[in-house]
């Protein structure tokens, strides 16, 4: 099964598999926040591993079965959401403010997601190319100029998707992915479950006023 570590190597997670179910680049505002706001964290503490949240490339989000199991570092796990609105929880690491997963029961279905710069991934990881780059149509004509052509999906102004000619079937393959089941006998705990055991939850509109 594929494992990960945090970036300082005090936390390590487990999968229940050694690929994710799917992997995708996203553009969009909300995902630089969450992990913008980790790299803040480290830039104010003393030993600061490489912000991953500035790389000028969308993040690579990876959906994974929602089982995961802590290895090691439990005691470093702290969970987040930027705002009391957001249906988006996020948890990340004390010890270097690495991101570790979030989920949105909205839309995650069965999953659980990664984002893949910010672990060090263990050797039976097995990494899957991203499938399509969801709202591209945040960022500007030469910021898109600079990325590698990827099937383009977005949320129009009316709150539809929409995106490049054959986005659909993208999508279909997209959400069979992630509607699969999860086998009975997958170890590990819910990302619910490792929420509720970690109590509070630090809303960042709200931090440092």
């Amino acid at each position: 099964m594929a494992s990960a570590t945090c970036q300082c190597g005090k936390v390590v997670i487990q999968f229940t598999s050694n690929k994710p179910r799917v992997s995708t680049e996203c553009c969009c505002d909300s995902c630089f926040n969450r992990v913008g706001f980790l790299a803040d964290r480290r830039r104010r503490g003393s030993s600061s591993p490489e912000d991953t949240s500035n790389s000028g490339k969308p993040i690579v989000n990876m959906k994974w079965d929602n089982r995961v199991t802590i290895v090691r570092g439990r005691e470093q796990l702290f969970a987040y959401k930027l705002t009391p609105e957001t249906k988006v929880f996020n948890i990340a690491t004390k010890c270097c403010h690495s991101f570790l997963f979030g989920r949105n029961a909205t839309y995650d279905a069965h999953c659980l997601t990664t984002n893949e710069a910010d672990l060090v991934w263990g050797d039976q990881y097995q990494r899957i190319q991203p499938s399509s780059r969801w709202f591209v149509n945040q960022w500007t004509d030469a910021r898109r100029a600079t990325l590698e052509p990827l099937m383009g999906i977005w949320v129009d102004s009316e709150g539809n998707l929409d995106g490049e000619k054959g986005w659909e079937a993208v999508f279909e393959n997209h959400l069979a992915a992630m509607n699969a089941p999860i086998l009975k006998d997958a170890v590990g705990e819910t990302f619910d479950e490792i929420l509720q055991s970690l109590g509070r939850i630090d809303i960042v509109s709200e931090l440092d006023k």
